[in-house]
């Protein structure tokens, strides 16, 4: 997940890494499935990919195609990128290996579209579940009892509820998007509950 953190719009222009001959940058901006090869990844001023025409949250797809590569990866352990940002310049992330199963396919588009499901009408008394999504950056700390993790952002704490651990724990400094829960018991400090959906380190 890209997040920028400044309040002027970026944009991700280049990713190359010292094990691979080519890493190419993969976009699918009007979410329909199919993927094109751009030399820039737009990003919005304290925001993440814009979204498609017509989608609603989430930014359009995009992700990286890494070919010819110098080294053996097995799934657990990371795999150095540099990011060459318009604005913020260059970074060098660690990204995690994930092992794939026979049969594993990219999941459909957010936004395809595709048959309404059946659902129960929504109380009008309570605002829609996206208005719950966030995405917010800080320093993971370890809060007073043992499994609770707490994460600040202007002001604002949050219990942060089911992150990856080993992209999501004490000292680490990350970007999260995930979901409000207001009402959710957390039992183990104060601040908002915050279900962690994606989380990346941010330096």
């Amino acid at each position: 997940m890209l997040f920028n953190q400044a309040q002027a719009p970026d944009a991700l222009v280049e990713v190359e890494s010292p094990h691979a001959k080519q890493v190419q940058m993969l976009w699918d901006r009007e979410c329909d499935g199919t993927y094109e090869r751009v030399d820039r990844i737009p990003l919005l001023p304290e925001g993440s990919v814009p979204n498609a025409p017509g989608q609603r949250t989430g930014g359009a797809p995009y992700h990286l195609e890494i070919s010819d590569l110098s080294t053996l990866v097995r799934p657990g352990t990371t795999f150095p990128l540099t990011l060459t940002f318009e604005r913020a310049g260059r970074t060098t992330i660690d990204a995690k290996v994930q092992a794939t199963r026979d049969g594993d396919a990219p999941p459909a588009p957010p936004c395809r579209t595709a048959p309404a499901p059946t659902t129960p009408t929504p109380d009008p008394t309570q605002p829609p579940t996206d208005q719950w999504k966030i995405s917010v950056v800080g320093t993971v700390e370890q809060g007073a009892e043992p499994g609770c993790l707490l994460l600040s952002e202007r002001g604002r704490a949050y219990i942060l509820l089911d992150g990856d651990p080993a992209v999501v724990h004490p000292g680490a400094r990350v970007a999260v998007h995930g979901q409000l829960e207001p009402g959710t018991p957390a039992g183990c400090g104060h601040g908002d509950v915050l279900r962690v959906l994606d989380a990346i380190p941010f330096t």
